[in-house]
């Protein structure tokens, strides 16, 4: 044995399962079959396999949460733009109606406990109601017919600074027999305080 060289040797893949293999150390010497080797060597690589097989998973399972986060988020976005669309489109629907209201009614009248509201001496919006009035110490019930009719040239009206605001308009209010039924009470107010109030007179 001692004239073999190493290369004489059968390599280690041409043994059979139940040949031998000697582990030495300083102190003892040991032997395993080739197969007990086999066995633990496929299963250290099976065990890697499944590491990182389970690795891509948890991977894949963090960029899915990623995803369906983003797409959340994206719907979110478009809920509330879509939300804020229709809020712009009410308002402007709104500020329409109340500008076209303003460009249209110059004057008011009550007839029969109802509010009519006026432009050019036509009726634009009503009846509005039902009001009612009462006429004196006896507590009969009576209506009344009122008519405000604007006497300025614009149905706007514009005050710069401190100057006065010049109010030009027509009161007339009736009982039910068409009869006279004194001076009205009028109220002046801006950004909804009342500034003023005073007494008008019919005609």
């Amino acid at each position: 044995m001692a004239d073999k060289r190493i290369s004489d040797f059968p390599t280690l893949t041409d043994a059979q399962d139940d040949d031998l293999i000697l582990v030495s150390s300083a102190e003892d010497t040991y032997n395993m079959k080739v197969a007990t080797l086999k066995k633990a060597t496929a299963q250290v690589a099976e065990d890697a396999v499944q590491a990182a097989e389970n690795a891509v998973a948890q991977v894949q399972a963090v960029q899915d949460k990623a995803a369906a986060a983003q797409s959340a988020a994206e719907n979110a976005g478009d809920e509330a733009a879509a939300a804020l669309e229709q809020v712009g489109a009410l308002n402007g629907h709104l500020a329409g109606i109340v500008e076209g209201m303003a460009a249209k009614v110059d004057g008011a009248y009550e007839e029969n406990g109802y509010l009519y509201l006026t432009s050019g001496g036509e009726v634009v919006a009503g009846p509005l109601g039902p009001f009612s009035g009462s006429g004196g110490g006896s507590g009969t019930s009576s209506g009344y017919l009122v008519s405000l009719k604007n006497l300025l040239p614009s149905r706007t009206l514009t005050v710069s600074g401190e100057s006065a605001a010049l109010l030009r308009f027509a009161y007339t209010s009736a009982d039910e027999d068409g009869e006279d039924d004194g001076p009205g009470v009028g109220t002046v107010t801006l950004g909804g305080a009342r500034k003023a109030t005073f007494s008008i007179s019919q005609g």
